[in-house]
């Protein structure tokens, strides 16, 4: 959850999520160039970003104990989504955010988050 440090409001992941999804759903224009994977399956990636999380989730972005956070992480690595590309986009922001930690347990969730996006852009037309 991301608690606001101007107002004393709180939004969860799945509202972070949702507000995700629709930004990545209306992305591009004649200026910006969409996204090179179906739109669908953008969105989808995209909305799905943070599965890891609970729907009402109670650990604070920046505040959580690191192992929970870590659990958190590899929830959403072993939780795989139906559409590869929606699958392998998800997995590529969860791969991002555990390069942020210098804790000894992302090590191994990198590796397996490397090895689900190899594993999933093999079974595409894209590269990486």
């Amino acid at each position: 959850m991301f608690k606001s440090k101007l107002r004393p409001i709180i939004i969860p992941q799945t509202e972070h999520a949702r507000l995700s999804g629709i930004l990545a759903h209306l992305w591009g224009n004649d200026r910006i160039a969409p996204p090179p994977v179906e739109r669908a399956a953008f969105t989808m990636g995209v909305t799905y970003h943070d599965r890891g999380y609970g729907s009402l989730d109670t650990m604070p972005i920046g505040e959580v104990d690191e192992q929970v956070w870590l659990a958190t992480q590899r929830r959403g690595i072993e939780t795989p989504l139906t559409n590869i590309i929606a699958d392998t986009v998800a997995l590529v922001h969860i791969r991002r955010l555990l390069t942020y930690t210098d804790h000894p347990g992302a090590k191994p969730l990198l590796a397996l988050a490397d090895q689900r996006i190899e594993d999933n852009i093999r079974q595409t037309s894209h590269t990486r």
